[in-house]
């Protein structure tokens, strides 16, 4: 009989060890990812609105300010927290473009977005304003997301990384 109770205790036991060792395990990797990703860093667009509209050849300006080093796998993904929403209503089929200022001197080959596609800023068409073009459609009120990154190729630190956004008819 004690043997039993003796078995059936150690079985008990082993369970409550192994619960407790797989948990501490899911706990310490999701502390690394926490602590290793940016997932739990506020949103770029969390101040400003997201709702643009034309008002005399004007519009509000988006900022984007928390650019960081990543690939490009994770940069077009919803890992990637530089992203700003843009939604463009206004008279439909009407020609706008979305137009980026930078306010820095990483070099355009280094920095990347995803609209509809992974580009660079490299060979972008220029405005008269220094501002550079890296969408240009037509209104049909839907909303558009640009994620932002810079390449893991770039070897200085990325501080300071400032980029305007503006929507101008075109």
């Amino acid at each position: 009989m004690k043997t039993k109770y003796k078995k059936r205790k150690n079985k008990i036991y082993l369970k409550r060890i192994i619960t407790c060792t797989i948990l501490s395990m899911l706990l310490f990797v999701f502390t690394y990812i926490i602590i290793n990703t940016n997932i739990l860093e506020p949103k770029v667009n969390e101040l400003t609105t997201s709702y643009i509209s034309y008002i005399n050849n004007k519009t509000d300006m988006l900022k984007i300010n928390n650019i960081k080093k990543m690939n490009d796998k994770i940069g077009k993904s919803i890992l990637n927290n530089s992203y700003i929403e843009i939604e463009v209503n206004g008279k439909k089929n009407k020609d706008y473009m979305i137009v980026l200022y930078k306010h820095n001197n990483i070099d355009n080959k280094y920095i990347k977005y995803y609209i509809n596609k992974i580009e660079t800023l490299d060979n972008k068409e220029v405005t008269e304003d220094n501002g550079i073009i890296i969408y240009k459609g037509k209104i049909n009120n839907d909303t558009k997301t640009i994620r932002m990154w810079i390449d893991k190729k770039y070897k200085d630190k990325v501080n300071d990384s400032l980029y305007e956004i503006k929507i101008k008819e075109g």
